[in-house]
């Protein structure tokens, strides 16, 4: 819980960024969009929250050039 409200209130985008070994394949997603879309309210998380990633948001070098 003060991992996420300090990563989100940081004026930087904070991605959770999962790699997938077998596929050799990393997805993201941008944390403050996510639960600005998801209508998740940080004061509802308790211990943990389960965030899900899109399997069409790769993290690549396109990503990575489109996030700077």
């Amino acid at each position: 819980m003060r991992d996420l409200e300090f990563w989100l209130s940081t004026d930087r985008p904070t991605l959770l960024i999962l790699f997938d070994a077998q596929k050799e394949t990393a997805y993201f997603i941008d944390l403050e969009i996510y639960f600005q879309e998801n209508r998740e309210s940080l004061s509802k998380v308790h211990k943990f929250v389960r965030v899900y990633l899109p399997i069409h948001q790769v993290f690549n070098v396109q990503a990575v050039t489109a996030l700077r």
